[in-house]
């Protein structure tokens, strides 16, 4: 291996304060939105319990990693192959599909790994920073990789 780009890069993906409280802000601020809306108060209820489903899901699968298919570990191996780990200890190889997100803050990676669609969402906070600059620039490198030949 010539230089450190090529290292794999093996991630433990944890529960983050960060994403945790921009899920809590965002739900119940979308809950607290709706109650603005002019709707009538049965409709508002169902959407309120809807965004509520939609918040305890995310935190069982994102925070609490108790979804058999929470993703713990994330790995990029020399061959730029993604394998991903789960909460039940099963690993697949998985593909990064297009619409990563990459920003200094925030790195949200959806996979496809046969009918499922995973994503991995990762912050400042739960991975070291030196591992987190890694990752992004080698997903900056292979977008812009993609878009020279594509």
């Amino acid at each position: 291996m010539s230089n450190h780009f090529e290292l794999p890069l093996c991630i433990d993906i944890k529960p983050s304060f960060w994403l945790t409280s921009g899920l809590y802000v965002g739900h119940l601020g979308a809950i607290l939105v709706l109650f603005g809306v002019k709707f009538v108060l049965a409709l508002k209820l169902l959407i309120a319990s809807a965004i509520l489903a939609s918040l305890l899901h995310t935190i069982r699968t994102y925070i609490l990693q108790k979804n058999p298919h929470s993703p713990v570990q994330l790995l990029l191996d020399v061959m730029e192959e993604w394998h991903l780990t789960t909460a039940n200890g099963e690993t697949r190889e998985v593909s990064l599909r297009s619409g990563a997100l990459v920003h200094p803050l925030l790195v949200v990676l959806p996979f496809s790994c046969g009918m499922r669609f995973p994503v991995v969402i990762l912050t400042p906070d739960v991975v070291d920073a030196d591992l987190f600059r890694r990752l992004r620039v080698r997903l900056r490198y292979r977008r812009s990789l993609a878009s020279e030949t594509g």
